[in-house]
């Protein structure tokens, strides 16, 4: 699922799908459906990051109701111990 978040003073304000996306920006098209890297950092909205690369041995992933914004990356999940 392709998710963003709206990030402002170092924590997440707001976050959706696409068509989340599309009412808050209703007069704005985005190419192939998507919004391009740039025309989201010049918002400072984020693509969420629903998991990590890799899972860290001894833990497991739980999903947030609310992204995590933590150095420059929103999260829809925080790792937990097994």
């Amino acid at each position: 699922m392709n998710e963003f978040a709206i990030a402002e003073n170092g924590a997440v304000s707001n976050c959706g799908n696409r068509k989340w996306l599309r009412r808050q920006f209703p007069g704005v098209t985005f190419p192939k459906g998507a919004p391009t890297d740039d025309w989201l950092s010049a918002r400072n909205i984020y693509r969420v990051e629903q998991r990590p690369a890799t899972i860290p041995d001894g833990r497991k992933i739980r999903s947030v109701q609310v992204p995590v914004f933590e150095a420059g990356t929103v999260r829809g999940y925080e790792l937990q111990d097994k």
